[in-house]
C-alpha cells in the first residue's frame, strides 16, 4: 500500500515538473524570438544570422553570403525610405517533434512606414530547435508553405500547418490625413 502511494506521488511530481518544463520552453521560445526582433530593429545582421536556421544559411551560400544579402536588403529599404516602426511576436504554439528537432509557430506583426503608406502585415515565424528546446532558430514564413519549407527543413512535421499568408493592410498617408480633417 505504501509503495503504491509513493508511486502515485512520484507520478504526480513528474507530471508537475513536465508542465513547468513545457511552460519554461514556451518562455524560452518567445524570448529567443524577441531577441531576433531586437536584432532586426537594431540592424544587427550578425545577430540575425545567429538566430537564422543554419540550413537556410547553407542554401544561401554561407554566413558571408547571408550577411551580404541582409546588408543589401536593408540598404534597399533605407534607399526606398522604408522603416520598421513595429515588430512584435506573439505566443508560440506548443513545440512538436520533427525528427531530431522541435518545431513551433510564432505569430508576428510588422508595421512598415514608407513615404506614402503605412503597411501592416501579420505572419508567422517557424521556430526550430536542434537541442530539445535550449536554443531556437527562426525562419520567416512569409514565402513558405508546407511544401516549400521541406526544401529548407527536411524534417518538417506536417502536423504543424503554416497558415496562408494574409494580404497586408495598406493605409495611404495622404488619404488618411484628409479623412481625419
Amino acid at each position: 500500500m505504501k509503495l503504491s502511494k509513493l508511486l502515485l506521488l512520484v507520478a504526480f511530481l513528474f507530471q508537475f515538473n513536465a508542465g513547468v518544463s513545457a511552460q519554461n520552453m514556451q518562455a524560452v521560445i518567445k524570448a529567443s524570438a524577441e531577441e531576433t526582433v531586437e536584432a532586426m530593429k537594431a540592424l544587427d545582421h550578425k545577430k540575425m544570422i545567429e538566430k537564422t536556421y543554419p540550413r537556410l544559411i547553407e542554401l544561401v551560400g554561407g554566413e558571408a553570403a547571408m550577411l551580404k544579402l541582409l546588408e543589401n536588403q536593408f540598404k534597399q529599404f533605407k534607399e526606398e525610405g522604408i522603416t520598421f516602426t513595429t515588430i512584435e511576436v506573439g505566443e508560440p504554439t506548443a513545440p512538436i517533434k520533427a525528427g531530431e528537432e522541435l518545431h513551433c509557430l510564432i505569430s508576428q506583426k510588422l508595421v512598415l512606414d514608407t513615404k506614402d503608406q503605412v503597411i501592416t502585415t501579420y505572419g508567422y515565424l517557424l521556430g526550430i530547435s536542434r537541442d530539445e528546446g535550449k536554443r531556437w532558430y527562426f525562419l520567416d514564413c512569409a514565402q513558405l508553405n508546407n511544401e516549400i519549407v521541406k526544401q529548407i527543413v527536411p524534417n518538417f512535421n506536417d502536423e504543424l500547418t503554416i497558415p496562408e499568408r494574409t494580404a497586408p493592410l495598406i493605409v495611404d498617408k495622404e488619404a488618411a490625413t484628409k479623412k481625419n480633417k
